[in-house]
């Protein structure tokens, strides 16, 4: 909590200051509300030179944020309550008025709530209007009237919207008739009803006690009247009062039994209501620190309420008349209230506020009350209500003390005051200076569009465009220019434009795009932003043009880098698939036919030696190792490039690969496609080597025990599926850096214009969706291009 004008540097604050600062922050914590002044400038500036640290518990901003200027405060008014509001407050500084108010804020955390304000105005020697006074929360004691109010007017609904029965029973108590209204609610017919049938929608706790009573009324004669439950339709209880009197013949007989039921679940449910409406007023009371009192004149017998009792510090149950209420009152204002009273009795206005002695303590009250007359006009009581305002005594007592230290500043602020306008007057040239040092093109608008000032980077962009100096200069209509534009045909000319206009009425406070201005000799662009100034007074829209040709030329490089470097790897994956497919040749060709003509060797040696001699079984197990041999050769080779991938195609080699994958690893994997499909080699390589990594992840992450491999073409289109029903794939296992098998699939599906989409959920499997477009005439190129990259 501290208290500064606006422009006004806080100096080391005096000893006595100190401890006045500190005195003051804690009375302002015991103080319910805001402690506050509001000042108002003879130029319309508003600004809250004090406030306690309550303020952000009402308005959700701290002191130092109003300090200077409070026009947050109005962006915290309900929409519906700002302008009673400044109406308030200009009644008030053009009558020199005491202010009061009631009005909605929005609070960011608290949402909407409901406040009071009071203060006194003054006026200042530079005709300002400086006001004293406090702001708090009436929230509860709002909805408490709300529910008042409301309570009123559901019991005035109960009393005209009252259901009933009519019912006949016989002499012996036999039910004759029941209206329908009952016997819609309790779905009974008249027959069902009829005699003693009503019994069985009762409730089985008033069977018996219901019956009991019935029977004895029938026996005695007297007024049946009684309340029990039944079961309706909705299989809800429903609670009923019925009352009845026996109809008599001349002769004094009953001859029938005639009655109503009355459905008194509402009156239930308002009897518990009142309930709690009591409760809840007796806290709302406690909250406000209000609380109210009756005093019966004819009877001297005064009662209180709960808050009333501990406001004055006297315990529940003690009897208490006027002359108890007067014993507690502060001596100096004994005669005083008893005064005002006996006034009131005589029909003038009772609202006073006076002193208390509580425990040797002081409180002050504020008093109000309403006389109650009989029907002859006599007077037969007082209700009143009692507010605890101790808290605002203290604060209002510091308030005067504070005005005294503020009036000695007046003479101090005279000065400031012409030198803060010298101080404006080096701003603005300041400014003027470093607008003009910036590099970018700048102009400022005003609320029709036109310019108010340009910078020096501004001029210079204009004429570098042909722009002349009366078009797009002070005074020009930068809104014209554009509008000019856009009925040209140009299409940055009509953005911008509808941006100033949107500005203007309000609907956005800030546009930015990026366009291209090429002169002859030069590709250029530029980034315009356009944002409007902040805070109170006359609109102004700051225009900026910056230069962003070498970001443009640098990001279109990046690009064209990117796509060589994806060429260059493609180059790479056809180099390396070559590669393998050679090594692959070389080693079943050269490796697998010495190995094959050593077996044949080793074979002959072996049917050539009799059984029962020493090298016979030596030579068997080299026969055996052979044969190892050409199946690693032969598992190498393939591994490195499947040479019926380049004799049989693609499905024949994913049928081939899909088998042998289900015998090692014991997966059951099905592969579901046409039998021939016809692409070009590098579309084949690339799938191929997709779906043999997809393949891999299974073995190696799912723990899968089946998957399913769908091929097909739709629409010019290669689609593959690989599908499992593993564990599934998490986002944290699809997003690690080191998930190269999966950036390997998708390089591969970018490079051919497809996509590759991962789908799969922890639990559920996982499932690889692959489209490649059948392009022939990219094949065509592509392929071209590796060729001729082989022989560079």
């Amino acid at each position: 909590m501290r208290s500064k004008d606006a422009g006004e540097e806080a100096g080391p604050p005096s000893a006595a200051g100190g401890e006045l600062q500190t005195w003051l922050e804690k009375i302002a914590a015991t103080v319910p509300g805001v402690i506050c002044s509001f000042r108002l400038r003879p130029d319309g500036a508003i600004s809250m030179p004090f406030a306690t640290a309550a303020l952000d518990a009402i308005y959700g901003l701290s002191p130092e944020q109003v300090q200077d200027d409070a026009t947050p405060i109005l962006s915290r008014m309900h929409p519906g309550d700002a302008g009673y509001v400044s109406e308030t407050i200009a009644a008030s500084a053009r009558n020199m008025s005491e202010w009061r108010a009631e009005f909605r804020v929005c609070h960011p955390q608290r949402g909407e709530l409901w406040v009071e304000g009071h203060s006194m105005p003054q006026r200042e020697q530079d005709g300002s209007i400086l006001w004293l006074g406090f702001v708090r929360d009436v929230t509860e004691r709002k909805r408490m009237e709300a529910a008042l109010r409301d309570s009123e007017r559901l019991y005035r609904a109960i009393g005209e919207l009252i259901d009933y029965g009519v019912w006949v029973c016989a002499a012996n108590g036999r039910n004759l008739y029941a209206s329908d209204s009952f016997l819609r609610l309790v779905g009974l017919s008249q027959e069902s009803c009829a005699d003693f049938g009503w019994f069985s929608v009762l409730h089985p706790d008033d069977v018996a006690p219901t019956l009991a009573a019935w029977m004895e009324c029938v026996r005695t004669g007297a007024t049946w009247d009684i309340e029990y439950r039944v079961r309706g339709v909705d299989g809800q209880w429903h609670h009923v009062l019925a009352r009845g009197v026996p109809v008599r013949n001349d002769k004094g007989e009953i001859t029938y039994w005639a009655g109503i039921n009355l459905d008194i679940g509402r009156l239930k449910q308002v009897e518990q209501s009142l309930r709690d409406s009591e409760a809840d007023l007796r806290r709302a009371q406690t909250v406000a620190q209000t609380g109210s009192w009756r005093l019966d004149i004819r009877r001297n017998e005064l009662h209180w309420s709960d808050e009333n009792h501990r406001i004055f510090g006297v315990p529940k149950g003690v009897p208490l008349t006027y002359e108890t209420f007067l014993s507690i009152i502060h001596p100096d204002d004994r005669a005083f209230v008893d005064a005002s009273w006996r006034a009131a009795m005589r029909g003038e206005p009772y609202d006073i506020e006076h002193r208390l002695i509580v425990d040797g303590e002081i409180r002050w009250v504020r008093e109000r009350v309403e006389l109650e007359f009989d029907g002859a006009g006599a007077l037969m009581a007082g209700f009143g209500s009692t507010q605890d305002i101790t808290a605002r005594k203290e604060a209002e007592a510091a308030l005067l003390r504070l005005n005294d230290t503020l009036e000695e500043k007046v003479a101090e602020r005279t000065f400031e005051a012409e030198a803060r306008a010298q101080a404006v007057l080096e701003s603005e040239r300041f400014t003027r200076a470093t607008i003009d040092a910036l590099s970018s093109s700048l102009c400022v608008l005003d609320a029709q569009g036109c310019i108010v000032t340009v910078n020096r980077a501004w001029r210079e962009f204009a004429r570098s465009n042909g722009g002349e100096p009366a078009t797009v200069g002070e005074g020009a209509s930068y809104l014209a220019v554009c509008e000019a534009a856009a009925r040209s045909g140009c299409g940055m000319g009509a953005r911008v434009a509808e941006a100033i206009r949107s500005a203007i009425a309000g609907w956005r406070e800030d546009f930015s795009m990026e366009y291209e201005c090429n002169s002859p000799d030069q590709r250029r662009w530029f980034a315009l932003s356009l944002t409007c100034f902040c805070g109170a007074g006359p609109l102004r829209m700051v225009v900026v043009h910056k230069d962003i040709t070498e970001r443009m030329l640098a990001a279109e490089e990046q690009a064209e880098s990117a796509k060589r470097l994806k060429r260059l790897a493609a180059h790479l994956e056809s180099v390396r698939e070559e590669q393998n497919a050679r090594i692959a040749r070389e080693v079943h060709d050269e490796l697998g036919g010495t190995l094959t003509m050593l077996k044949l060797g080793l074979a002959t040696a072996v049917d050539d030696l009799a059984p029962a001699m020493p090298l016979h079984g030596r030579l068997e197990q080299l026969l055996g190792q052979v044969d190892a041999a050409l199946k690693t050769v032969k598992r190498i080779s393939a591994g490195l490039r499947p040479a019926m991938l380049d004799a049989l195609g693609l499905i024949a080699t994913v049928k081939w690969y899909a088998a042998d994958f289900s015998r090692m690893t014991g997966i059951g994997t099905e592969v579901l496609a046409p039998d021939t499909v016809r692409l070009s080699r590098l579309i084949e390589t690339a799938v191929f080597r997709i779906i043999q990594e997809a393949l891999t992840n299974v073995a190696k992450h799912a723990r899968a025990s089946r998957v399913a491999i769908v091929m097909g073409q739709h629409n010019g289109s290669l689609a593959v599926e690989v599908c499992d029903d593993g564990v599934g794939l998490a986002d944290s296992d699809r997003n690690k850096n080191d998930s190269f098998g999966l950036i390997g699939m998708l390089e591969r599906a970018q490079y051919l214009n497809g996509s590759l989409s991962i789908v799969g959920r922890p639990g559920e499997g996982t499932c690889l969706i692959l489209r490649v477009p059948l392009d022939e005439r990219l094949d065509d190129e592509r392929s071209s291009d590796g060729d001729r990259a082989d022989r560079g």
